[in-house]
């Protein structure tokens, strides 16, 4: 007989728009079948399509052995998804082959198949549950894990936008800059134009995810200073500063960094624009990173609406 490994799970959802999946206790794991579920490093990521509403689920995990030693090789893995905590009706199921683990980790792709119904049919009602099993169809159940929430970010995309600069831009010397930005990573709802570089607009009203960040370029020699990075809201003709963090910085070899986030109250048509400062003794320019697998971005902006 086939003796599963022990596998370590926890999985939770990216909130794009209000959708969180909870970790379970590992207590109502079956002995007798020697499979044991911890809450350790895995994540259920709800991605966006190229249409902008999303279409699958990443899922990412880690496997080892009875002795915790980490699995590599190729395994099956089934997915489920049930009404309920126990029994139920499933909803919907798709099963992985060949699911390559290296040094324990692992990622599949939920929703990309021909299984039916579609993945963001799934959730038109609120409770449901996933369901792994090692083995494939007939494997080992894993406890379900519940989503607490519907993930509307499968059916429905974020309203807001995250930017960004891919160009270098100076920001003067004791002075305010406000950061533009020239990409839209994210943009539903004309939250952000190429028009207006420095401004991301809230399309609709709502708690929004506000923030930026920017790096600078390292320097030859160590300067010593401060960074700040100010988040601006604008209501018609009225700025109010929402949100502000600095930090004393040393500025070398290496670029330094600051970031700025919060969550604030947007009125639809109210605005924010991020603003860059530093006293570094000299105009500085902001970095952009050569190597995109290493840092793709180092100046952005975001702001993105919380539930739905």
């Amino acid at each position: 007989m086939k003796r599963y490994p022990f596998i370590f799970v926890t999985v939770a959802i990216l909130v794009l728009a209000g959708a969180v999946l909870l970790p379970r206790s590992a207590a109502s794991t079956s002995r007798a079948q020697a499979v044991y579920v911890q809450e350790l490093e895995a994540r259920l990521t709800a991605l966006e399509a190229a249409a902008g509403v999303p279409s699958g689920i990443a899922y990412q995990g880690y496997l080892t052995d009875a002795g915790g030693t980490p699995l590599n090789g190729e395994h099956t893995l089934s997915f489920h998804i049930y009404d309920a905590q126990l029994d139920g009706t499933q909803k919907w199921q798709e099963t992985h082959t060949g699911v390559a683990v290296n040094d324990g980790y692992f990622s599949v792709m939920l929703g990309q198949s021909t299984s039916t119904p579609s993945l963001p049919l799934v959730f038109s009602e609120p409770e449901r549950w996933l369901e792994v099993r090692v083995g494939g169809v007939g494997g080992t159940p894993l406890p379900r894990q519940p989503f607490a929430a519907v993930p509307y970010a499968l059916s429905v995309p974020a309203q807001g936008c995250r930017v960004v600069a891919t160009v270098s831009q100076t920001i003067p010397h004791g002075g305010v800059h406000a950061l533009e930005f020239d990409t839209a990573i994210h943009n539903v709802g004309s939250c952000w134009s190429s028009d207006e570089p420095t401004r991301l607009y809230a399309p609709v009203s709502g708690y929004y995810m506000a923030g930026g960040t920017f790096s600078l370029a390292g320097a030859h020699v160590d300067v010593e200073g401060l960074l700040s990075v100010s988040i601006r809201r604008w209501r018609g003709a009225d700025q109010t500063h929402i949100q502000f963090n600095q930090a004393r910085a040393t500025i070398g070899a290496h670029s330094g960094v600051s970031v700025a986030t919060g969550m604030f109250y947007m009125e639809a048509g109210d605005s924010i624009d991020v603003l860059a400062y530093q006293n570094l003794g000299a105009p500085k320019n902001t970095h952009v990173e050569d190597n995109p697998s290493f840092w793709q971005h180092t100046v952005n902006g975001w702001l993105v609406k919380v539930g739905n």
